[in-house]
């Protein structure tokens, strides 16, 4: 067998730590062991205080001076609003058409009074769905619904029913529109 020289081992590992650092078990000069703060102890790196950000100077600093912006005012005759229907009261709906929008619904109509009249004029288990919004600050509705009829026959009874009317629980000038 080949006699081996007794490594020396002290050599190896200085020379180990001479190339890495960080793998020094005691920490260099100025700066705090990794467990003094689990020991209590105070770190050894004194305390850096956070740099204070100075605002670049700009080189040009004359400030334009902002002209008024001239505005042109254009009139346009707009027509009056008024309570007419979004829907002729004559107009049909396209074929096919299940659900549909129930505008112009006083607001102090509850869902349960909406559907009390809707149901008196002969539209009781026609539909599956009925949507009335309410606002949830006041408790009024939001002046619409939807309602998902079962066949497309029946929204358009609906339609001629309702449309162009006001609603009779309330006096209420609204004219709905469907």
């Amino acid at each position: 067998e080949p006699e081996t020289e007794p490594s020396d081992s002290n050599s190896e590992e200085e020379d180990i730590l001479r190339r890495f650092p960080f793998l020094r078990r005691s920490p260099p000069k100025g700066h705090a062991p990794r467990s003094c703060h689990a020991q209590g102890q105070k770190p050894l790196r004194p305390q850096q205080e956070p740099v204070k950000k100075e605002k670049p100077v700009k080189a040009n600093t004359m400030k334009k001076e902002k002209q008024p912006v001239k505005e042109k005012v254009v009139k346009v005759d707009l027509p009056t609003p008024t309570a007419a229907p979004a829907v002729a009261d004559n107009e049909q709906m396209a074929p096919g058409v299940v659900t549909v929008m129930m505008q112009n619904i006083p607001n102090k109509y509850s869902q349960e009074s909406l559907l009390a009249e809707v149901d008196a004029a002969g539209f009781a288990d026609t539909f599956d769905y009925f949507y009335l919004p309410v606002d949830i600050r006041t408790g009024a509705n939001r002046g619409y619904a939807f309602i998902n009829f079962l066949q497309p026959v029946f929204a358009q009874r609906f339609q001629a029913h309702f449309q162009g009317t006001q609603l009779k629980s309330y006096n209420s000038s609204k004219i709905v529109s469907v």
